[in-house]
């Protein structure tokens, strides 16, 4: 006799959820993440420093390349009369680095982005004629700006970043000029060089220098106007020692004023205008080139180093934060040095080391008996 089979009915079973992160296993895993980027960014920091600094001994690398060139291929030296000209090594290795202005622009400071900031003028007027016709217009007058070390900055009379205006009148108003504009700004007193622009009512504008507030004038300068794409001389240096305006140093153009606040005369960095370089070059370049343990050049803050004048107390040399820290110190408290043969170092940043006032400095680093 058969039976049926008999059948076991088991329930199905229930399909568990995997459980979420719990607060606690949340709070873990993001600390573990923290931990990990706290221990990698000093790495990344470190390996962008490292990357920058490397950049700037590169550029190092190819002035010197330009300095060879300029010797070789034109046969001369770089100095004359055993002396650099402030402007010379600039602009005569200029040619053979490519024409490249940020060859001489240390990637670690801000000189490329205060010189375009300051805007060297870009002409602006459409007077006179290509050779030189036409009379001088208000619209191409310009504070032509001599900071020594090879820089230049023209800076148009019109009101703009490093340009205010005070004291107006009725038909005169006056303008004040900060003349560190191209480095970002300097103290911005605005109180280096003053012009009073006064409207004839008749076509034509009169430029005064006036009397500076604080007496002792900055950089030196001069007023021009270009007609035709020549420079015209106003009036030149115009003040005394104690400020006050030297005699003559007054014209008329032709021209009225634009309205104030019109800053379309300011065009992008004029690399034939203005050149900062972050580079110091050795006054004794034509004795040390080619050795090995001899200063060619280095971060600095001006284009020459006067072996014979730079002193260790000058501020030029130390920083006024830290005496015993260099104050152009840029890579994580070093100055990369060119030597010359070629060869770049980061060195430490001590004024004892490098300054040439200092101990035998002079004698072992930076001249040739």
């Amino acid at each position: 006799m058969a039976f049926p089979l008999a059948t076991h009915l088991v329930p199905p079973r229930r399909a568990t959820a995997r459980p979420a992160f719990t607060i606690s296993e949340l709070i873990v895993t993001i600390g573990v993440m923290l931990v990990l980027v706290s221990l990698l960014f000093p790495v990344l920091a470190g390996a962008r420093q490292f990357a920058v600094q490397s950049s700037c001994a590169n550029k190092l690398r190819q002035i010197h390349v330009g300095a060879m060139s300029v010797e070789s291929q034109e046969r001369k030296t770089l100095a004359r009369d055993n002396h650099i000209q402030a402007v010379g090594w600039m602009s005569k290795t200029y040619p053979h680095l490519g024409k490249n202005l940020e060859a001489y622009q240390c990637p670690e400071t801000d000189t490329k982005v205060a010189l375009d900031s300051a805007g060297t003028w870009t002409l602006g007027g459409t007077t006179g004629t290509p050779g030189g016709a036409g009379p001088p217009n208000f619209v191409d007058a310009y504070v032509h700006i001599d900071a020594g070390g090879g820089v230049t900055w023209d800076v148009p009379l019109v009101e703009g970043p490093w340009m205010i205006k005070k004291n107006a009148t009725g038909n005169s108003y006056e303008l004040w000029l900060e003349d560190q504009g191209f480095k970002g700004g300097g103290d911005k007193d605005f109180k280096d060089v003053a012009i009073r622009v006064t409207d004839n009512g008749d076509g034509t504008t009169t430029i005064t220098a006036i009397p500076l507030t604080k007496g002792k004038p900055g950089y030196a300068s001069s007023v021009y106007a270009n007609t035709g794409g020549s420079p015209v001389l106003l009036f030149k240096d115009p003040y005394n020692g104690d400020g006050t305006p030297k005699p003559g140093t007054t014209a008329t153009v032709a021209g009225t004023p634009p309205g104030m606040g019109d800053s379309s005369q300011y065009g992008k960095f004029n690399p034939g205008a203005a050149v900062a370089a972050d580079y110091g070059f050795n006054d004794q370049s034509n004795k040390v080139n080619s050795l090995a343990e001899k200063v060619l050049a280095m971060d600095y803050t001006w284009s020459v180093i006067q072996t014979g004048s730079d002193n260790w107390n000058d501020a030029k040399w130390r920083d006024t934060h830290d005496p015993n820290r260099l104050a152009f110190a840029r890579h994580r408290g070093s100055a990369n040095v060119l030597y010359g043969d070629g060869s770049v170092r980061g060195e430490r940043a001590s004024p004892q080391y490098l300054n040439p006032f200092f101990g035998t400095n002079r004698a072992d680093l930076w001249q040739v008996p």
